[in-house]
Order: structure tokens, then sequence, then C-alpha cells
């Protein structure tokens, strides 16, 4: 089988033939600029940080524009009703399993409802590559993105993603450096503000020793 045969069967890829990627805005300016334009549409997000640093709270702004459920598949605390947005409260679902092959059949289950806005999922045990495209393969079916989110660990080991971030925690806000974005170069890193993400608060955030907040709703 010659070269044009294998062009034909699309095993080949040019880097010519690069399409741009559908983007949809964080709502955070300063995130927008380092990710070209925001999050990536239909695919699986990485984001390395440790618990309750306010890592859902980069999706809060976006989420609250879309249409659907919104899954929180094994988040570290229960969902606090009050704590959410009055918009999108009737459409919050908690799933809890007891394990985490549980774990990753409900979150293809709710990604490949179509029901989906988001689905959120806190992974304890780190993903291998197959079990990372079957997810990509689920929310780009459904038409829905799922954040990963993991605790960050000794070896980083690249995952097919369209996006990994890391996240960390300051005594001012977060500190978020791209480990990795699709069809751009990885290291740039921008910092978002307590005031950003938590704009109702009126008093700043409470530090634990380790520099995170924990915060009753988990989120």
């Amino acid at each position: 089988m010659d070269l044009e045969q294998l062009k034909q069967q699309g095993l080949v890829w040019n880097f010519d033939q690069q399409q741009p990627f559908l983007r949809q805005a964080t709502g955070y300016t300063a995130l927008d600029d380092v990710l070209l334009g925001g999050w990536p549409a239909h695919d699986v997000i990485e984001v390395i940080s440790p618990a309750f640093c306010g890592e859902n709270r980069l999706f809060w702004p976006w989420l609250i524009q879309q249409q659907g459920l919104r899954f929180w598949i094994n988040p570290p605390s229960p969902l606090y009703g009050a704590a959410l947005p009055e918009s999108i409260r009737p459409y919050c679902l908690q799933v809890d399993t007891k394990n985490a092959a549980d774990a990753l059949w409900a979150t293809e289950q709710c990604l490949q409802s179509g029901r989906a806005a988001a689905v959120f999922l806190w992974s304890h045990e780190p993903l291998n590559i197959s079990q990372t495209k079957k997810l990509q393969l689920a929310a780009s079916h459904g038409q829905t993105p799922l954040m990963l989110f993991s605790q960050p660990r000794p070896h980083y080991l690249p995952l097919p993603l369209s996006l990994s971030l890391e996240l960390q925690p300051r005594a001012e806000g977060l500190q978020i450096h791209v480990k990795k974005l699709k069809g751009a170069r990885s290291g740039s890193s921008c910092f978002l503000s307590w005031q950003q993400l938590y704009p109702a608060l009126p008093l700043s955030p409470v530090l634990t020793q380790t520099g995170t907040w924990h915060q009753a709703s988990g989120l």
C-alpha cells in the first residue's frame, strides 16, 4: 500500500490539513487568552489540582450559559444547593459510585445521554490511554464536554486530551498552567484572583495550612 492510499483511508495526517478547533469562552479574559479562545467543545478537559481549591469555579461563567443537566460524579464533598447559581440548581445531579470502574461507566452513560450540558468527574486513580479514549469518544458522541479532575502526581503521563491544566492555589488566587493544549504549544499560564472566581464573596478566602480553600459545598 502506497502513501496516497494511506491518505485516502485517513491513516496519514498532514499538518496543513489541521482544522480550527471549536472553542467556547470561559468567562475569564485572561484564561481565554492562554486557551486561544476558550474551552474546547465536546471534549475531555483535564484539571490537575488539590481538591477544594476553587477548581469548579473555572467553569461556572460558561456553565450557566448552557442548556441541559449538569452531572457531578464523585465530587470530594456533597453538592450544597445554596452555593450553586440559582439558575442551574434544578439541573444539577450528583452521582456517587463505589469504585473507579463504576465511575467510568456512569461517566460514559452521562456523556452519551444527549441530555447533559456538562459532566464533572473526580478521578482518584490515574486513567490510562484506553480509558481516556473511551471518554473522548463518549464526549464526542454526546456532544458534551467532560471536566476530569485529578490530584497532582509525581510523574505526569500525557493523555490523548485536548486540554490539560494544572492549578496551584495561592494566597491571592489560582495560578493556572497549561500543560497541554491541542493545536498550540503548552507552557503558558495565567492568574485568576479569588475575587474574580468568587465575585459575590465580600471577604478574602480563609486558607488552610496547605494553601487550599475548603468549602462546605465542595465546589
